[in-house]
C-alpha cells in the first residue's frame, strides 16, 4: 500500500547497506591484481613531488595572470563553478535511490531486474563522489593552506584556523568533478568524454574564479579519481556493478538497453497487474 512507502525504503536501504559491508568474495578477491608495493610508493612520491614542483612555479604567476582576465569571463566561470558543488549530483542521486527502495514488490520481475540494475549503478556512483569528498572535506581544514584571496596570491601560506579562506588544499568542488567523471565512465564508458570535460571545466573554474591554486585542483583530481577507483574495486571484488576477469581486469556489467529502461519505468509498469486494465 501507497501509505507504506517510508518503511519499506527504509527497510531496503538497510538491506542495500548491509549487503554492500559484505565480505568480499573470495574467488573475486583472488582474482583482483593488487597493486605492488613500490608501484604506490613511486606514485606517492611522483604526485608530492609534481604538487611541490607546482607550488614554486606555476601557482602564484598563475594566480597572478587570472587576475588580468576579462571580468565578463570571469563571471561566466563563476556560475560554471558552482556546478561542482556535490549537491547537485548527491542531492538527485539521493532522491532517485529513495525512491527506487520506496518501490512496492509487486512490480513485474523484468521492471524488478531493470530497476534494481540501475539502483546499484546509481548507488556505486553516489558512494564514489560522497567517500573521497568526505576525505577532501576534513584533509583541507587540517592541512589549512590559505586560498589565494586570503593570502593574496601567495601559495606558502598555512595555518590552521579552520576557517573556510585556509581550506584550499584540496578543492572540494573539484575531488567531486573528478570522481563523478570516474564513476561514469566506469559505469557507463561511453559518457567518459563528456564526464571528463565536466570534470575538466570545473577544474579550470575553481582557478580562473581564483578560488584555488593549480596545485589544489591537482590534489583534488588525484583524490577524486583514486577514491572512485578504489570505491569501484570495493564494488567489483563484491560483485557489484562489475565483473573481474582471471586477469584482475575489471568491467561493467552489461546494463538494460535505453529501450528495455523506457518501457520498464513506463507509469503502466509501477502499478498493480489488476489495474493496468482500467488505464
Amino acid at each position: 500500500m501507497t501509505q507504506h512507502f517510508l518503511p519499506r525504503a527504509i527497510l531496503n536501504i538497510r538491506i542495500w547497506i548491509k549487503a554492500l559491508l559484505r565480505p568480499p568474495r573470495p574467488r573475486l578477491a583472488k582474482a583482483r591484481r593488487r597493486p605492488r608495493v613500490w608501484i604506490i610508493v613511486c606514485s606517492v612520491i611522483l604526485f608530492a613531488g609534481l604538487l611541490t614542483l607546482a607550488m614554486f612555479t606555476i601557482d602564484a604567476w598563475t594566480i597572478t595572470e587570472m587576475r588580468r582576465l576579462p571580468r565578463p569571463l570571469v563571471a561566466i566561470f563563476d556560475e560554471i563553478t558552482d556546478f561542482g558543488k556535490s549537491g547537485w549530483l548527491l542531492f538527485p542521486l539521493a532522491f532517485a535511490l529513495f525512491c527506487f527502495a520506496a518501490l512496492p514488490a509487486t512490480l513485474p520481475q523484468s521492471t524488478q531486474m531493470i530497476i534494481t540494475t540501475l539502483t546499484a549503478r546509481l548507488g556505486f556512483i553516489f558512494v564514489a563522489i560522497t567517500l573521497p569528498g568526505l576525505f577532501t572535506l576534513f584533509s583541507k581544514y587540517l592541512i589549512g593552506r590559505a586560498r589565494p584571496y586570503a593570502a593574496d596570491g601567495n601559495p606558502h601560506v598555512f595555518h590552521l584556523l579552520f576557517r573556510p579562506e585556509y581550506a584550499s588544499l584540496p578543492s572540494g568542488h573539484s575531488t567531486t568533478a573528478f570522481a563523478a567523471a570516474t564513476a561514469i565512465s566506469a559505469v557507463w564508458p561511453k559518457a567518459g568524454i563528456p564526464a571528463w570535460l565536466y570534470a575538466l571545466t570545473i577544474g579550470a573554474s575553481r582557478i580562473i574564479v581564483t578560488a584555488h591554486f593549480p596545485s589544489d585542483v591537482m590534489a583534488s583530481a588525484i583524490v577524486g579519481v583514486t577514491g572512485a577507483i578504489l570505491v569501484r574495486n570495493y564494488f567489483a571484488s563484491r560483485g557489484y556493478v562489475f565483473s573481474i576477469t582471471q586477469g584482475g581486469d575489471i568491467y561493467p556489467f552489461a546494463g538494460p538497453s535505453w529501450r528495455r529502461f523506457k518501457s520498464a519505468t513506463d507509469v503502466k509498469s509501477f502499478m498493480p497487474a489488476r489495474s493496468r486494465t482500467s488505464i
